[in-house]
């Protein structure tokens, strides 16, 4: 019995340690950046100035193009909410039907 236990240990050992070897075999060493690329990215301001300019060009023209805000239908709430004595099941049914009454105004308006 000590013999197949010993064998196990040894066999697990060796797949573990397989799996670790080609594990480090397997990974990519990361790139390295040569410094002539270093001091090329920092040859001039100028080029970098412009990039900005371009950059900041593109963007305003992109913002240019926003979309209208949307009106402010909600009904004004002026003071403190009534208090009531109705369950909050009445609330949301409440809530809803005046929800519903609303789209249904808004969606008429809309395509009158």
């Amino acid at each position: 019995m000590k013999i197949v236990l010993l064998i196990t240990l040894v066999e697990s050992a060796l797949l573990a340690l397989f799996m670790i070897l080609w594990r480090y075999r397997s990974a990519r060493i990361p790139a390295r950046v040569p410094v002539a690329a270093i001091s090329v990215a920092r040859q001039s301001t100028f080029e970098s100035r412009r990039h900005d300019a371009l950059r900041d060009s593109r963007w305003a023209f992109i913002n240019g193009w926003k979309v209208e805000p949307q009106s402010d239908d909600r009904a004004p709430a002026f003071g403190d909410v009534a208090s009531s004595k109705a369950s909050a099941s009445a609330h949301r049914s409440g809530a809803r039907r005046r929800h519903q009454a609303m789209y249904k105004q808004w969606s008429q308006d809309r395509h009158d």
